[in-house]
């Protein structure tokens, strides 16, 4: 969706504040330890800066994939293996790899899966040659489903070895997913609400054989069972650390095209090939470095060819790169939601809906979008990603409260449910937690929203910015009033992110909110067939989410990726969503 809006944060000023954000973002890097990548060529070179300026980017936004489908056939034994491709080098990566610990299955965030899903392997995966419109066989060598489409059998590789020389069995994977679907007291599963509700039981019946027994049958069971979060571990190694491995450095041995070397926090993460992986010929890469790096730095580490690979860039460096010889830029959907929490478990004011709908009612989406051009891809939807069956039309978004071009009569009807609820005066004191560190869009976007809550509803907060990785994990544990950042979804359907998000106990509802009516809409969606179905009982939850504001939404992200032109093998996501397809297995340099 795009607007060419010419107002710009109509009803309030704070137009000069934006500059200083900017450049304040653009410099503060500085203050973060420099990687080696950044080291210039030649001594006394400083480190390359991007000028932060307005700037139009043509970008088109690109169309979301609902869940990918299961390859027929032949197609699932396809080759990863490129004739083309050179073997040796280490690619080097300007990305985030801000863990806030070691364990994939208890985190959410992409500073996890971006470093560490090139070391573990899932029984099936997203297929990277075709951006992820397919599901392949991973650790699986194929799979067979029952008639009545409740038993999945999946013949698991003979020969597969851990990084630390033990040969995988089902044991592994057995015990890998019963970890996922009923972990045990202390450890957190992310991943449970979207499986476990399906699953009736796993099995393994023999050392070469894993089978699921699904509750009924499911149209998006393969896309989340290949979900890359969903990796295996050795059995010997959960049980060493009490199936707990957020505190082992590096997460542990797995099975995966590369080997944890080394992680210094904020700097960079290191792999190493693994020599015995089970794909003959793969993969190419001697290693991999990944730089974690601010977006500013990113985008200069990319313009001046010290990284070989460039993920999640800022439009302004999409252009300068497109006018760089011999490079490539690729844009994509990344099926992550940036919002506003409240923390409802606090009681009062959080958890009275009137107070979060005026929260939601007086944010002006279309001034952030303005305020924030060319720092990060993004485009304005309600409660589903963009582009989807499941999605309002842009005729229909802009007539919906909240998302109007005109605010004044929502900020009329933000006051008023504020003085129903008892808060005419507004609230003082609040404790605003914002997502800070590596991309430059809650630390622009949180004053701008502090400064609407300020000036339309008398709301005084004091901002804070905890690193990315630990934002998600105080949000988890309840530490803040309001929080602002962003989270992401698996799948491109709602019984993914209308779990996930928003229904009671799910492993992304950060409100906490609990509503009975659409959680017993959701249980209809998930075993609805009929996609015109599922859609009709969708738009009947978003009803309540729109009177309940169990968050409230701001805007859905765009990626921006680039790289040179000697890498091959880059995958061009398309049903990948943000958390698939980062394995780096059958990429290769020629340089």
């Amino acid at each position: 969706m795009t607007h060419g809006l010419s107002r710009i944060l109509k009803n309030i000023v704070f137009a000069p504040l934006i500059p200083i954000l900017l450049m304040t973002i653009a410099c503060g890097s500085a203050a973060n330890p420099t990687p080696e990548a950044m080291a210039p060529a030649s001594a006394g070179e400083q480190t390359p800066e991007v000028r932060i300026r307005e700037i139009a980017v043509a970008t088109e936004i690109p169309t979301a994939i609902p869940t990918p489908v299961a390859a027929a056939g032949d197609a699932r034994s396809v080759s990863l293996l490129d004739p083309n491709a050179k073997q040796g080098g280490t690619l080097r990566v300007a990305t985030v790899a801000d863990t806030a610990h070691y364990d994939m299955l208890q985190s959410a965030t992409a500073y996890t899966a971006e470093p560490m899903s090139q070391q573990y392997n899932g029984v099936l995966r997203y297929n990277p040659l075709d951006g992820g419109n397919t599901i392949i066989p991973d650790l699986a060598e194929d799979w067979t489903v029952s008639e009545d489409n409740l038993t999945w059998t999946f013949p698991l590789r003979e020969g597969v070895k851990f990084h630390d020389g033990s040969v995988m069995t089902s044991e592994d994977v057995l015990a890998s997913w019963n970890r996922i679907l009923d972990p045990p007291e202390g450890v957190t599963s992310l991943r449970q609400d979207l499986l476990a509700p399906l699953v009736e039981r796993i099995e393994a019946p023999d050392s070469s054989t894993f089978q699921v027994q699904l509750k009924r049958p499911s149209g998006f069971f393969l896309g989340a069972f290949a979900v890359e979060w969903n990796v295996i571990h050795p059995k010997k190694t959960l049980e060493e650390n009490t199936f707990d491995l957020r505190q082992l450095k590096g997460g542990g041995p797995g099975t995966g095209a590369f080997k944890f070397v080394d992680f210094t926090q904020g700097e960079k993460w290191e792999t190493e090939r693994h020599t015995e992986y089970f794909v003959e010929g793969l993969p190419y890469l001697d290693g991999v470095t990944i730089f974690s790096v601010q977006t500013a730095q990113r985008d200069a580490l990319c313009i001046a060819n010290q990284v070989d690979f460039c993920w999640n860039i800022s439009p302004e460096a999409v252009a300068e790169v497109n006018n760089i010889p011999g490079t490539t830029a690729h844009i994509w959907q990344g099926a992550a939601a940036n919002a506003m929490w409240f923390n409802i478990e606090k009681g009062a004011p959080w958890d009275d809906p009137r107070v979060r709908r005026a929260i939601h009612l007086i944010t002006d989406r279309w001034a952030i979008m303005e305020a924030t051009e060319g720092l990060f891809g993004k485009v304005v939807v309600d409660w589903s990603p963009p582009n989807m069956a499941f999605s309002p039309t842009d005729e229909l978004l802009l007539t919906k409260p909240g998302f109007t071009l005109d605010k004044d009569a929502d900020i009329a009807e933000a006051k008023a449910l504020m003085a129903e609820a008892g808060y005419a005066e507004g609230i003082k004191d609040v404790d605003f937690s914002v997502r800070g560190g590596w991309a430059p869009r809650e630390d622009v976007m949180a004053p701008i929203v502090q400064e609407m809550l300020r000036v339309h509803l008398n709301i005084e907060s004091n901002l804070r910015a905890p690193q990315g990785g630990q934002w998600q994990e105080d949000m988890r544990t309840g530490i803040f009033d309001i929080g602002l950042g962003s989270i992401g979804t698996n799948l491109m359907d709602p019984s993914d992110y209308g779990t996930n998000f928003y229904k009671t106990g799910g492993a992304q509802n950060l409100s906490r909110w609990s509503n009975p009516e659409f959680d017993a809409l959701m249980d209809q969606i998930d075993v609805e067939l009929d996609q015109d179905k599922r859609i009709a009982l969708w738009q009947q939850a978003t009803v309540i989410l729109d009177r309940e504001v169990p968050m409230a939404p701001h805007h859905w992200r765009i990626i921006f990726n680039a790289w040179y032109d000697y890498v091959g093998g880059a995958v061009r996501k398309s049903g990948c969503g943000i958390y698939n397809c980062n394995r780096y297995d059958t990429m290769w340099l020629d340089r």
